[in-house]
């Protein structure tokens, strides 16, 4: 009865957050594309999956784990709602929803990978704001596809650093490895996430008048597999509630 309820009430919140999100009013060309991201990660197959890893849980009878599953993914979807209402983030929220995302992918894997997420000590991330939901997709697909094969050890390394003023976000895993999965499977799914970022990075780059991207690189050879990327991000800095661009 109490899982049924929860379950009811997970399904609620994303019927709402889908709701709230188609509602809001679409003025510039970077907002439309910063929606059209959002939804390419929530998607109805997303929650599919979602509920059907609990429907696993709950038949192994592992009742306690399935409501620590619901807890997080709760969470989860709570924040990312309300990081997508805006156009600009603290920093310090953005690496919470990351978190809490390899939290959940965590909980219901049968060999959990490490993850470490660090920040440059000269960054205050309190005060950067950045645009949210631009490196969840690439954290994403370091867990479906780089590690498509179980075996300990996996890792995700997320850095961020300041490099010639601008500020850098690496996600460095230790999968296959992108070429590996290039020549092995066909993702659409992926290539759509990528396609948008890169868009709405190049959007950005106009508003900001500054050089953004990412690249993806294969870093396997001499005994290590894996992939390597590197997301340029636009910032502000704002301090007692007042936005100074960088």
């Amino acid at each position: 009865m109490i899982i049924g309820i929860l379950i009811l009430a997970l399904i609620l919140v994303f019927v709402m957050m889908n709701h709230n999100v188609r509602s809001l009013h679409l003025k510039t060309k970077n907002v439309l594309t910063e929606q059209k991201l959002l939804r390419s990660q929530m998607t109805p197959h997303f929650m599919f999956n979602s509920l059907s890893v609990l429907q696993g849980i709950i038949i192994n009878k592992e009742y306690k784990k399935s409501l620590n599953y619901i807890s997080k993914f709760s969470s989860l979807l709570r924040l990312s709602l309300e990081n997508s209402r805006t156009t600009m983030v603290s920093l310090e929220k953005e690496v919470k929803a990351i978190e809490k995302y390899l939290i959940v992918q965590n909980i219901a894997r049968q060999l959990p990978f490490q993850y470490v997420i660090s920040l440059d000590e000269k960054i205050h991330q309190k005060e950067v704001m950045i645009p949210p939901m631009l490196i969840q997709p690439f954290v994403e697909n370091a867990i479906k596809h780089g590690f498509r094969e179980l075996k300990e050890d996996q890792s995700i390394k997320i850095s961020f650093y300041y490099s010639q003023q601008n500020l850098t976000c690496t996600i460095k895993d230790n999968g296959v490895g992108i070429d590996f999965h290039k020549n092995t499977f066909s993702n659409t799914d992926t290539s759509i996430s990528t396609d948008l970022i890169r868009e709405r990075l190049g959007i950005l780059s106009k508003e900001y008048e500054i050089k953004l991207g990412v690249s993806i690189d294969d870093i396997s050879g001499d005994n290590e597999t894996g992939t390597i990327v590197m997301i340029s991000l636009p910032y502000k800095i704002q301090i007692d509630n007042e936005g100074a661009n960088s």
